[in-house]
């Protein structure tokens, strides 16, 4: 709203006996979550001029919608590209995503048209052992909740054979801290998404991703999942089960110099979601490992740049996995 002097939003019907929660109109996004928690149904809209009642919208709310709760934390900011990082240069981005099976809702997308995107540094690659290793040493980072934390190291310490390779097993909280101690950030699923698909929309990070075909597989009348072939194995990793050190497939780097993007660990954003019974973070790119005889486990295998899945907040321990790790972003000056 742009007239009037003042906006009322009430939680249900209007109860004037209590005080809605009042904003000045402008151009602005309000989170219904941070102002009214779980509430879900109808949202009355107000805009008031003196009072006088201007215009009145609904907005409904269904019960078990998806709802952000995280918030990205300010970074230190830079003029010339950090070390290790890549330039993803401002432009306009439309976004729209994919998902699998939903025995849990997705958040939705925003039906907005192109978005503007603000130009920031994102890591060329994935974090490795070496770099968290140092982390580990520098901050003297150890978690409350240690279950599984890093459990493939040996004595506190990655096997020289895996230093390049990304680190894994690591909750969502040991990814923030990380990133807060190398002054950087998550990237939101948008930020991921626009850096790896690029202004052009690209399903692949080298192109349209030729020769690659999705066969569905039934697994019950209602469960389903796909299975991708024909991927180049001098692309990326097809899905072998093997974790690959960093830049091992440069070919498949995207034009703005990004690689690893698909087949090597599903990769954490900061977006973190609440639908009242479940929490959940979302992550993008596939992973190394594509199981074949259990549809319970994450689907892996490189997956498309559109392509989401939902990591379940159970416990720190159960997030903490061999085939999810993530990488950081900057922002610029």
């Amino acid at each position: 709203a742009s007239a009037g002097d003042c906006i009322k939003i009430w939680a249900g019907v209007p109860d004037y006996e209590k005080t809605p929660v009042v904003f000045t109109p402008r151009a602005q996004t309000i989170s219904l979550y941070e102002h009214f928690g779980r509430f879900e149904g109808d949202f009355i809209v107000q805009v008031f001029e003196k009072e006088v009642l201007l215009d009145e919208r609904v907005v409904y709310v269904k019960p078990g919608t998806p709802r952000l709760i995280s918030k990205p934390e300010a970074t230190i900011t830079s003029s010339k590209v950090p070390k290790g990082m890549v330039e993803i240069p401002a432009g306009e981005f439309t976004w729209s995503t994919t998902h699998g099976d939903e025995f849990i809702w997705y958040p939705t997308v925003p039906d907005e048209g192109p978005v503007s995107m603000k130009k920031l540094f994102m890591d060329k690659y994935p974090v490795s052992n070496k770099q968290f290793k140092r982390f580990i040493k520098d901050s003297g980072y150890w978690p409350v909740d240690a279950v599984n934390f890093l459990r493939h190291w040996v004595k506190n310490k990655p096997l020289k054979a895996d230093e390049e390779k990304p680190v894994v097993f690591i909750s969502y909280e040991d990814a923030l801290a990380y990133a807060g101690w190398a002054g950087k950030r998550l990237p939101s699923e948008m930020e991921w998404q626009y850096a790896a698909q690029t202004s052009d929309l690209r399903p692949w990070p080298w192109g349209k991703g030729e020769g690659i075909a999705r066969e569905k597989q039934w697994v019950t009348n209602t469960l389903t999942v796909y299975r991708l072939s024909g991927v180049d194995s001098t692309l990326c990793n097809p899905g072998n089960g093997i974790l690959d050190p960093v830049g091992t497939y440069p070919k498949g780097a995207n034009p703005y110099g990004l690689e690893d993007l698909v087949g090597s660990v599903w990769q954490m954003t900061n977006d973190e979601y609440d639908n009242g019974s479940n929490n959940f973070v979302i992550m993008k790119g596939g992973s190394y490992f594509s199981p074949g005889s259990s549809w319970w486990y994450v689907q892996g295998g490189p997956r498309e740049l559109h392509y989401r899945q939902m990591l379940l907040r159970v416990s720190r321990g159960f997030e903490r996995n061999g085939t999810v790790g993530f990488r950081c972003v900057m922002d610029t000056e």
